[in-house]
């Protein structure tokens, strides 16, 4: 954490490699991607700005037997449903961290990133190295505000 005067202090140990980040709709929660784990921890965010009580949350799947996955980009939409880019395609999870849906990679890479875009935040964007995709859906993302 950086406080508003400049001072740096680490709020919590034991990520293995802390990737993508991103507050949920109404910025009371931190999503923090945790490669090559198959877990997305949580924590509150506090008044002052900390973190509090995280924990492993939302848990992606993997194909095989394998431990390891490498998380790319996350995205929240307005009914607070996360979405995460992996190998496996986009993972939907819903509020009580369980997934809902996995959206097949249009390629034939990974899915490295994503976010929601164009009109009313209706189409989902997505990479996989060098190629760009959209899927119109049915939900619709999150603004991040422009002040920050």
């Amino acid at each position: 954490m950086v406080d508003a005067a400049g001072n740096k202090r680490v709020v919590h140990e034991g990520l293995h490699w802390p990737r993508s980040v991103r507050a949920s709709p109404d910025e009371s929660v931190l999503i923090v991607s945790d490669p090559p784990t198959r877990w997305i921890w949580s924590f509150e965010i506090q008044a002052d700005g900390s973190l509090g009580n995280g924990r492993r949350f939302y848990r992606l799947e993997t194909s095989g037997q394998s431990s390891e996955i490498d998380t790319g980009g996350i995205a929240f939409d307005s009914e607070g449903f996360l979405y995460v880019a992996t190998a496996l395609g986009v993972q939907i999870f819903d509020r009580a961290g369980r997934v809902i849906a996995i959206l097949n990679a249009p390629g034939s890479e990974a899915v490295s990133n994503l976010f929601f875009g164009g009109p009313g935040l209706k189409w989902l964007y997505l990479t996989d190295g060098d190629r760009m995709y959209r899927k119109h859906v049915k939900r619709r993302g999150v603004a991040i505000p422009s002040n920050r």
